[in-house]
C-alpha cells in the first residue's frame, strides 16, 4: 500500500492539474495524508475489497480528536479523504492493479460546513484600518491580506502572482491562472492598494514573484523558500488580533468581498463573476456589457466601503478619458 501510494503521489507531481499547471508540494503532502488516514491498517492492495472499503470508511467517520474529548473529525475531513481514496483506487484500476473500484460504493455521510464566519461592516473597517497601517509602515504581509480582501482573491491567486501581472501603472492586476476557468480575469486595482503594490514592486524583474521570500520561512525544521498559504493564514490572524476582531481565515474575506459588495447594491452574479465563479449572468456578459465591467464596479464598491471614508484611502485614480469609462462600464450591444 505505501508503494502504491509512493507511486501515485509521484504520478501527481508529474502530470499535475487538468490545465497543466503543477501542484504545490503542500496538497500533494495533504493528498498523502489523505490516503495514509482513510487506509489505515492496510498494508496490501488485494485487502481493498467493497466491504473492506466500507469499514474503513465508517471507522474513519467515528476517529476521535486527540484534544478535543470526545469530538470526531469533521465531516469535511472524511469526506475528502474518501473521495481522494476513490480517485486514487480508479488510477489504481487504471493500471491494473485492482480488479474494480472498491471504493465506488461507498456513500459520504453528514453534510460539509458551507461559508466561514465573517467580519460584521464595522469590524471589517477596524481591521482594514489596521491593515493599511501596517502596510504603509512595510508590513508585505500586511499587502497581501488586503489584497485578498479588496479584490476578492483566493490564497493562492494572490501568492502566485508575479510583476508582470501588476500591469496598466498599477491599475490591474492580472490572474491568468486560477482554480477555475472562470477565474481567468483581471481585477482594477484601487488606488490606496495600487500605491502599495507598485512600491511593493518595485524595479524589480517581471518574472519576479510580487509577494517573494524575504527570509526562510521554518516550519517542523524545514525551510520555505515562497510564502504559502499557511503564511497567509498566519498573517490574516495577526492582523485581526491587532485590530481586536474575531479571527478570521483568508477565505473568509474573499466571503466578504462579495457580502459587501452585494450590501453596497452590487447583484448576486455581478459578485460571482468578480470572485472568479462560473455563474456570472451569461446572457447580459454575452450580449450587452463589456467584459471586464461589472467585475470591476464590484471591486469599486468594496473600495468605497472600507478604504474610502474618514480620510482613508482618499486618494485617487489617474483620470481616465470619458470614453475609456464609457467602453469599460456602461458599453452596451445596441444590435
Amino acid at each position: 500500500m505505501t508503494a502504491a501510494i509512493d507511486e501515485y503521489i509521484s504520478h501527481k507531481r508529474v502530470v499535475g492539474r487538468p490545465d497543466g499547471r503543477p501542484l504545490r508540494e503542500s496538497t500533494l503532502t495533504t493528498l498523502r495524508y489523505r490516503l495514509v488516514a482513510i487506509h489505515a491498517g492496510t498494508s496490501k492492495l488485494d485487502e481493498l475489497t467493497p466491504k473492506r472499503c466500507a469499514a474503513l470508511y465508517a471507522a474513519r467517520t467515528q476517529t476521535k480528536i486527540a484534544a478535543a474529548g470526545d469530538a470526531t473529525i469533521a465531516a469535511d475531513t472524511h469526506r475528502n479523504e474518501l473521495q481522494a481514496a476513490k480517485t486514487f483506487a480508479a488510477w489504481l484500476h487504471g493500471r491494473g492493479w485492482l480488479p474494480r473500484n472498491p471504493w465506488d460504493q461507498v456513500q459520504a455521510v453528514g453534510g460539509r460546513l458551507r461559508g466561514k464566519e465573517q467580519l460584521r461592516v464595522d469590524e471589517a473597517r477596524r481591521f482594514s484600518d489596521v491593515a493599511f497601517a501596517a502596510a504603509r509602515a512595510g508590513d508585505v504581509a500586511a499587502i497581501a491580506v488586503l489584497t485578498a480582501l479588496i479584490l476578492g482573491l483566493r490564497s493562492s491567486e494572490v501568492l502566485d502572482r508575479v510583476i508582470r501581472d501588476l500591469d496598466d501603472d498599477g491599475r490591474l492586476l492580472w490572474i491568468p491562472t486560477s482554480k477555475t476557468d472562470a477565474g481567468r480575469r483581471r481585477e482594477e486595482v484601487p488606488a490606496e492598494l495600487r500605491r502599495l503594490l507598485l512600491e511593493l514592486a518595485g524595479d524589480r524583474p517581471g518574472t519576479d514573484r510580487l509577494f517573494p521570500r524575504l527570509a526562510q520561512l521554518r516550519r517542523r525544521g524545514r525551510a520555505r523558500d515562497v510564502v504559502t498559504s499557511d503564511w497567509l493564514r498566519y498573517h490574516t490572524a495577526r492582523l485581526c488580533t491587532a485590530a481586536d476582531v474575531p479571527r478570521v481565515c483568508p477565505h473568509s474575506l474573499r466571503g466578504l468581498h462579495s457580502t459587501l459588495a452585494v450590501e453596497a447594491g452590487a447583484t448576486p452574479h455581478l459578485v460571482a463573476a468578480s470572485l472568479g465563479h462560473a455563474d456570472r449572468g451569461g446572457t447580459a456578459r454575452r450580449h450587452y456589457i463589456a467584459p471586464g465591467a461589472l467585475e470591476r464596479q464590484s471591486t469599486r464598491r468594496v473600495a468605497a466601503t472600507l478604504i474610502d471614508r474618514s480620510g482613508v484611502g482618499n486618494e485617487t485614480s489617474p483620470t481616465r478619458s470619458p470614453s475609456d469609462s464609457e467602453l469599460e462600464d456602461s458599453e452596451t450591444n445596441t444590435a
